[in-house]
Parts: structure tokens; C-alpha cells; sequence
């Protein structure tokens, strides 16, 4: 019946299926009386208990009805527990899923907001590259146009004055 309460699945094995008892109330006559095996549900209790308040049952059946009821009224009691320990793990698993939930949106905003300062930093490094291969070609242009003034200078200091 229960994993957690493995006594209450004898519990109610011995509620369902209680032992049969011999009448001594019939004491005068020669031949004894049995009274029939009685089951009992959780919702037919009220309907025992009248019976036994109406019967004029021994003592000895008085006390094993009394203690039928002491046991379901614990595995009522066994029941309601884990009733309770089951609802309080729905919720601490709720919680952890809303938590589980949050926490993957948190990890989806940072990835996201990585994403973006890459690509920032992406976009910034290739306007660095082209600003530095506009220098390169002016340094360049600049070179070439020293490199000829030099040329021209030297082809004029060659020549000689006519």
C-alpha cells in the first residue's frame, strides 16, 4: 500500500480481513455461536461502531473492535501525512522549477548580452582596420611622393649646370 509506511499496508490487511471469533454469550447452550467475519472500509466505521454499540458482544470482541478502529484511525492519521509530505514536494518541486526557470532566463539574458558587446567589439575592430589602412595609404602615397622629390633632387644634382 505505502513504501513510506510499510505497517500500514498490514494495517489495513488486518482491517479488511479481521479473524473470526466465537460467542460466549450463548454460554447455556450446547452448540457455540460464530459471528461472521466482519470488513471493514474506511466510511463504514460510523455503521460498525453502531453495531457494536447495539451488539451485546463479549468483551474480548469489544476490545478487537476497539482496536480495529484505534488502528484505522492511525492509518487515517498515516494517510493524512503523507498526503501532506506529498503536497509539500509538489511545491518544493514547483519552486525549484520556477527557480530552474529563472535561472535559464538569466543565463539566456547574458548570453545574449555577450552576443552583443562581441559584436560591438567586432563592428569597432574592423572601423580600426580601415582607418588604419586609410593611414597606410596615405603613408604610403606620402613615401612615394618623398621617394620622387628625393629622385628629382638627386637627377638634379647630377646634371650639371649648362
Amino acid at each position: 500500500m505505502s513504501k513510506r509506511h510499510p505497517g500500514a499496508s498490514q494495517v489495513a490487511g488486518d482491517v479488511q480481513n479481521p479473524p473470526t471469533f466465537k460467542s460466549t454469550r450463548s454460554s447455556n447452550t450446547n452448540s457455540d455461536t460464530t459471528t461472521a467475519p466482519v470488513t471493514v472500509d474506511v466510511t463504514g466505521q460510523r455503521e460498525l461502531s453502531d453495531r457494536i454499540k447495539d451488539s451485546t458482544a463479549s468483551g474480548g470482541e469489544r476490545r478487537v473492535f476497539r482496536r480495529e478502529r484505534e488502528l484505522i484511525e492511525a492509518l487515517r492519521r498515516a494517510q493524512r501525512e503523507e498526503a501532506r509530505a506529498l503536497e509539500h514536494q509538489r511545491e518544493l518541486l514547483e519552486k525549484l522549477r520556477a527557480a530552474n526557470a529563472r535561472e535559464a532566463a538569466a543565463e539566456r539574458e547574458q548570453i545574449e548580452s555577450l552576443r552583443k558587446a562581441q559584436q560591438e567589439e567586432a563592428k569597432d575592430l574592423s572601423r580600426q582596420r580601415e582607418e588604419l589602412q586609410t593611414e597606410k595609404t596615405k603613408l604610403q602615397k606620402k613615401w612615394e611622393e618623398i621617394q620622387q622629390e628625393k629622385e628629382e633632387l638627386l637627377f638634379s644634382t647630377e646634371q650639371p649646370d649648362s
